[in-house]
């Protein structure tokens, strides 16, 4: 989550026990340095809530980035090929955890469709665009008699229901 984002909204960050030093999606350091504060929000995707805790740095243009926690808690699908998310996952909603009104938080963030689309961020773009690096890999002759459970049709599969 960006330091200006953090500011505009008026929210309260914490000190890390330990700052983390980081590294931009191309390997250079962060111009920001390490990180030293975070904050906890609580993430709301397709009806399921829980709280998240942000990293405060330099993430360039955007205000926030949804990264692996938020993946992780929430597994929502997309089509990474265009850089676009499953509308089940939509919308994604972000309130602060010590909010004014209770059970009722002040709305962080919030995701708009436009069309079936949401904008893709620079992130999204390199990884998409770093797809054209990567390099088939072949089944090692030993396990080509198991070639079948390799297959992406196969594996579809599995576990069996």
């Amino acid at each position: 989550m960006s330091e200006t984002f953090i500011r505009r909204m008026k929210l309260g960050k914490r000190p890390l026990q330990k700052p983390r030093k980081i590294w931009n999606i191309d390997n250079t350091p962060n111009q920001a340095g390490a990180i030293t504060h975070y904050i906890d929000l609580n993430v709301q995707t397709n009806g399921k809530q829980k709280t998240i805790q942000f990293l405060i740095t330099n993430i360039g243009g955007e205000d926030i980035v949804l990264g692996y926690p938020w993946m992780a808690t929430f597994e929502p699908q997309f089509t990474w090929g265009k850089g676009v998310i499953n509308e089940k996952a939509l919308p994604v909603v972000i309130r602060s955890v010590n909010p004014t009104i209770p059970r009722r938080g002040p709305v962080i963030a919030r995701t708009r469709v436009t069309g079936h689309h949401l904008r893709a961020t620079t992130s999204t773009e390199l990884a998409i665009k770093a797809q054209q690096y990567v390099k088939k890999v072949e089944v090692p002759r030993e396990y080509q008699q198991f070639a079948k459970v390799f297959s992406e049709e196969e594996s579809k599969c599995y576990p069996p229901k």
